[in-house]
């Protein structure tokens, strides 16, 4: 079956957050071309760390749809963007505060709300180390 993530945002948080889903084997839909050029600075820091099977470069594109954003398994939203309707679970920078450089380092704080749940498990699929308040 295949992953799904789409990234909404810009700059180094948006790009690394969409290495991090590439390397781990998803698809990678970003909002924003500038994102899309910083996952390809990236990627060579990636691959060296270890990819998840199937992970490839050319899994990641540029521009989203409603049926896109509905489809994906998470939308990660980064900075001030504003999360899409009809998303099946969302990740912000509020709920899901991932430590830079955020496509080599595995640790992410999940804030106790009612997606911290799936958003852990979803974390943990990737490679990370989701820590909440205990």
């Amino acid at each position: 079956m295949t992953r799904s993530a789409v990234v909404i945002g810009t700059g180094p948080r948006a790009a690394g957050w969409a290495t991090r889903f590439l390397a781990a084997g998803f698809d990678v839909t970003v909002d924003d071309a500038t994102t899309a050029d910083g996952v390809g600075v990236r990627w060579p820091a990636a691959e060296r760390l270890g990819l998840f099977p199937g992970a490839a470069l050319t899994r990641l594109s540029v521009g989203t749809t409603p049926a896109i954003i509905t489809g994906a398994d998470i939308v990660q939203v980064v900075g001030n963007a504003t999360a899409p309707a009809g998303a099946r679970l969302i990740g912000t920078d509020a709920s899901a505060r991932a430590h830079e450089p955020i496509h080599l380092l595995p640790l992410v704080e999940i804030d106790a709300t009612l997606d911290a749940p799936a958003l852990v498990a979803l974390y943990r699929s990737i490679g990370m180390a989701p820590c909440t308040p205990d």
